[in-house]
């Protein structure tokens, strides 16, 4: 793949990125102070793709090796978009969680929740 996405196989051995849609990678700092300005990017996102379907996607990648500084505000926009991607029968795929996201979770208690984040049951 020309991608520089990282391939994790699924449980048939196929890249489970071949099931994923793009996503804009997270920057170094999701804080309060950029959560607006991240927030109208992901809207954005979501309007441009809202009349494209992809039967084959199950899960969104979003590149997240950048993330230096996250505070309660980030993890909320975070579990927003999990919630947002749900409804749209889309999981949320964390790639390469960097070490200071990583403790976030840990310490806010979200990850199990963020790394479980398949599409709802109905």
């Amino acid at each position: 793949m020309g991608s520089n996405e990282p391939e994790h196989p699924d449980e048939g051995g196929r890249s489970a990125s071949a099931h994923r849609r793009p996503f804009p990678p997270l920057g170094a700092e999701l804080t309060i102070y950029t959560a607006s300005e991240t927030h109208a990017g992901w809207l954005a996102w979501f309007a441009s793709t809202a009349d494209r379907h992809d039967d084959a996607a199950v899960a969104v990648g979003v590149d997240a090796r950048a993330v230096e500084a996250i505070d309660g505000a980030g993890m909320q926009l975070l579990l927003s978009l999990q919630r947002s991607l749900q409804a749209r029968g889309l999981a949320l795929d964390l790639c390469e969680p960097s070490a200071e996201l990583l403790a976030a979770c840990a310490v806010m208690g979200t990850g199990d929740r963020l790394r479980s984040a398949g599409p709802q049951e109905s």
